[in-house]
């Protein structure tokens, strides 16, 4: 005698099991029961065994990429929010920066880099005149010395 097969018990309309709700969402199967097990989608017990409601389950998925969406246009915002407030925080410490400057400058604590270039190469200048004419200072007080010992 044969062995008898055993029946497939009947599906639930409306009532998919993990793989095909994969499917319908484009995730693995693993993904949706990670999201059963967070709560976010909800078997119910049928005759062919646990399976999700779809359109209860289709609901709740949206819900639930809405609020990650919501999360990250959250965070997002935030991030906008502290990046303008450290421009602003840069900006106004620049300003101290250039007022501290100019009022060191009015002090008299603090010369311009133009002036202190222009005084550094008057004095330069005066300084390579001066050691250009030496030779010929010299030259005439030396004339009259007989002796190298006075000379040097």
């Amino acid at each position: 005698m044969a062995t008898p097969k055993k029946e497939k018990p009947a599906e639930t309309p409306g009532y998919w099991p993990t793989t095909k709700m994969a499917e319908l969402f484009e995730l693995t199967a693993r993904r949706i029961q990670q999201l059963t097990q967070d709560g976010v989608l909800k078997t119910h017990e049928t005759p062919a065994g646990r399976r999700y409601n779809v359109g209860e389950a289709t609901k709740d998925y949206i819900k639930y990429l809405r609020q990650q969406l919501d999360r990250k246009q959250s965070a997002q915002n935030d991030r906008l929010e502290t990046d303008k407030l450290q421009a602003e925080v840069d900006m106004k410490s620049a300003k101290a920066r250039v007022a501290e400057f100019q009022l060191a400058e009015l002090e008299g604590t603090m010369h311009r880099a133009e002036d202190v270039e222009a005084i550094t190469t008057d004095l330069v200048f005066n300084i390579r005149s001066m050691l250009m004419a030496m030779p010929g200072r010299l030259a005439v007080d030396t004339a009259e010395l007989t002796s190298p010992a006075e000379t040097s």
